[in-house]
């Protein structure tokens, strides 16, 4: 749901700051939304065609993890590339 993004100012400053960070807010739940909806795998193939100079970080429940690890993997990521905290 769109109240539990967490740190959305803080990213945002980020982004304005990084030109190499790119702030892209997912809600899966939306009720008054006018963000991306859908899932963080689903994001991936669609802002990231090339997995060159990148980095992916990422936490949330298992298998969002690994479904964010299979995304990575089809876009061409060597696994290295993808850094991950699971929560259980």
């Amino acid at each position: 749901y769109e109240n539990e993004v967490l740190y959305d100012d803080e990213w945002r400053a980020l982004e304005k700051e990084q030109k190499n960070f790119r702030y892209i807010p997912t809600v899966s739940r939306p009720k008054a939304w006018r963000g991306e909806v859908g899932y963080v795998q689903e994001k991936l193939k669609k802002f990231i065609t090339a997995p060159d100079g990148k980095q992916i970080y990422v936490c949330g429940l298992i298998p969002m993890i690994e479904a964010v690890q299979a995304a990575a993997k089809e876009i061409g990521f060597d696994l290295k590339q993808v850094h991950f905290e699971k929560y259980v």
